[in-house]
């Protein structure tokens, strides 16, 4: 008994021993590891020591093992990073844990404080002898070391120093601007030429097409690496076209003399030297992408189109012979074309120009300056004026007594008070919608269209006038006197206060819409080439249509038909197949809107559906 009591107390001891150490070992096992950081950023050739500690403190293991997932961007040992070469990387420490491997990471970027570097041209184009400065632009502003170095792809062609550019003999270099700091590049093509040339650079394009005029010889350099094709030049304008064997980017070079007309539109152009080629008197170089133009040296120039570009400043004061002008949508916040006297043709629409003087362009003809912020034009003495859009700008005044040339006059949407066209007899088409006009008179003038909309005018008489289209939407006419105007085709007298409307004289009358307004009556039988006709809106108690055989859109919602009116009207209308000649044209279905009268829904449907009509009565008509 003493012997069997003796061997229980010795493996209670063993256990007990047993249990303490395996309670021991547990406790001093990692369950987690920290990492003091998780994002940086270091130049190459910088270190930096991350610091890791394993969770609890008290744990007796703390093996550690470090990884860089980029080791060619950064390496690290014993949580020292050692940043080598630009990119990313992650930084990723481990510990092992009774349960397994427990993580922790830093992501990390390794890059230059020198971002970026530009030169301030994309291609330069030189004679022999001749030199030039590039400018080179490191971003960030605020690098540390802006400090660059130059160099020449072909020295013996064009080398360079400090910027600048000597062209040595004909042939094309590559100019090369690099960064000490990240050794961030950028590059310049340079062609040398031996005598006069033309060149553009152009991007993805498959094809070219350039039209010249002139005489003299030529070579064509496509900018693909073929060979250069030689033209003699002729006095009748000539398409030269090159297509590429997939989408390429490059220079387009024109070597000689003699060329006066040049066409280089729709080519994807990002500049253009034409500084050469004191013959050229025709330039057209619109539907580009190009950021500078510059034809000062082009003295001779008559005509240029260089519209549908991103051109913020043009300089023309050299072009004295300059006879037509045109630059729409640009950026162009200013224009100076005091020098132009010979200037008969202007169109700077689509700009951001505020004042625009063309006091001494007497030759002027045609003006269109429309979608600008202009807040001043100044044309005075232009007595051979025969078009002037200035609309959408913001005009206050507008002085147009001395044009009595002026045949088209478009000033709608600005801010004008009072208009005064009673000398401007030749006038034929006046369109001054959407200012704030009180007062118009045009019985001098020979108009054939008129727009007058949205303008707080009360009384308009155009009677005997030549009127074929007139618009006066919109306004606050509380009268409109159109009588004997026998070759009115179209009026718009819509949303006015109109209270009758006498159209019986006006037998041309084609379309007419005077809805919205507050008439009680309207007379159209005389008006028997009437088309369409909208009188909704009104107060209209009845309606006859029976001499409008032509008529084939008919509107009269909201008025105050009954049902016998409604009736009436549907009896009066012309009867024809559903498919039908009108001016030459087959027309489909006529249609006609009943909505919103006191009859609308009670009203005999098929006295006009038989007749091949279409009949709104209900709200689905927009």
């Amino acid at each position: 008994m003493k012997k069997s009591l003796f061997y229980l107390r010795i493996a209670a001891v063993i256990l007990t021993a047993a249990f303490a150490a395996c309670t021991s070992e547990i406790m001093t096992l990692p369950i987690d590891v920290s990492l003091d950081k998780n994002l940086v950023t270091l130049l190459p050739g910088e270190s930096i020591t991350l610091t890791a500690g394993v969770i609890p403190d008290e744990a007796v293991v703390k093996t550690l093992s470090w990884s860089s997932s980029n080791p060619g961007v950064a390496m690290v040992d014993n949580g020292v990073v050692t940043a080598l070469a630009e990119g990313d990387a992650t930084i990723t420490v481990t510990v092992n844990t009774r349960i397994g491997p427990k993580k922790r990471s830093c992501k990390l970027t390794v890059a230059y404080p020198v971002r970026s570097v530009t030169i301030d041209q994309s291609a330069s184009y030189l004679l022999v002898g001749e030199s030039m400065i590039l400018t080179a632009e490191v971003l960030p502003d605020d690098a540390p070391d802006k400090t660059i170095t130059w160099s020449s792809s072909n020295p013996e062609v064009a080398e360079i120093a400090d910027g600048v550019v000597t062209a040595k003999k004909p042939g094309k270099a590559i100019i090369t601007v690099t960064t000490t700091v990240g050794e961030r590049i950028a590059t310049c093509p340079v062609r040398v030429f031996a005598g006069k040339y033309m060149a553009m650079t152009f991007q993805d394009s498959q094809n070219a097409t350039i039209l010249m005029s002139g005489s003299g010889t030529i070579e064509m350099d496509w900018g693909d690496g073929s060979a250069g094709e030689t033209y003699t030049l002729s006095p009748a304008i000539v398409s030269y076209s090159h297509n590429y064997s997939e989408t390429s980017s490059g220079m387009i070079t024109i070597e000689g003399e003699g060329v006066v007309y040049l066409d280089c539109k729709n080519l994807q152009l990002t500049s253009l030297d034409v500084s050469k080629n004191f013959e050229l008197t025709d330039l057209n170089c619109s539907n580009n992408q190009l950021m500078d133009l510059d034809v000062r040296n082009n003295t001779a120039l008559k005509v240029l189109n260089c519209s549908n570009n991103l051109l913020i400043n043009l300089d023309v004061t050299n072009n004295t012979a300059l006879s037509t002008l045109g630059c729409i949508r640009n950026q162009l916040t200013s224009l100076v074309v005091s020098a132009n006297t010979a200037l008969e043709n202007l169109n700077c629409s689509y700009n951001q120009l505020t004042n625009l003087d063309v006091s001494s362009n007497i030759m002027l003809t045609t003006l269109e300056c429309a979608r600008n912020q202009l807040t001043g034009l100044k044309i005075n003495n232009h007595t051979g004026l025969t078009i002037l859009n200035c609309s959408n700008n913001q005009l206050v005044n507008l002085d147009v007594s001395s044009y009595v040339t002026l045949e088209y006059l478009n000033c709608s949407y600005n801010q004008i008070k009072n208009l005064d066209v009673s000398k401007n007899t030749a006038l034929t088409i006046l369109d001054c919608a959407n200012n704030q006009i009180k007062r118009m008179d045009v019985s001098k003038n020979l108009l054939t269209e008129f727009n007058f909309d949205n303008n707080p005018l009360i009384s308009l008489d155009v009677s005997n006038t030549f009127l074929t289209s007139l618009s006066i939407s919109n306004s606050t006419i509380e009268e409109l006197i159109v009588s004997n105007n026998d070759l009115l085709e179209t009026l718009n007298c819509s949303k006015n206060k109109l209270t009758t409307l006498v159209v019986s004289g006006n037998f041309a009358l084609r379309d007419l819409d005077c809805s919205n307004n507050q008439l009680t009556s309207l007379d159209v039988n005389t008006n028997t080439n009437l088309r369409t006709l909208l009188c909704n809106r009104n107060q209209l108690i009845s309606l006859d249509v029976t001499k409008n055989t032509m008529l084939y859109l008919l509107d009269c919602q909201s008025n105050q038909l009954s049902v016998e009116a409604i009736n009436d009207l549907f009896s009066s209308l012309h009867s024809r197949p559903i498919s039908w000649m009108l001016d030459g044209q087959i027309k489909y279905n006529k249609y006609i809107c009943i909505y919103l009268n006191p009859g609308a829904n009670r009203c005999d449907l098929s006295l006009v559906k038989n007749k091949g009509w279409e009949v709104f009565y209900t709200s689905d008509y927009n």
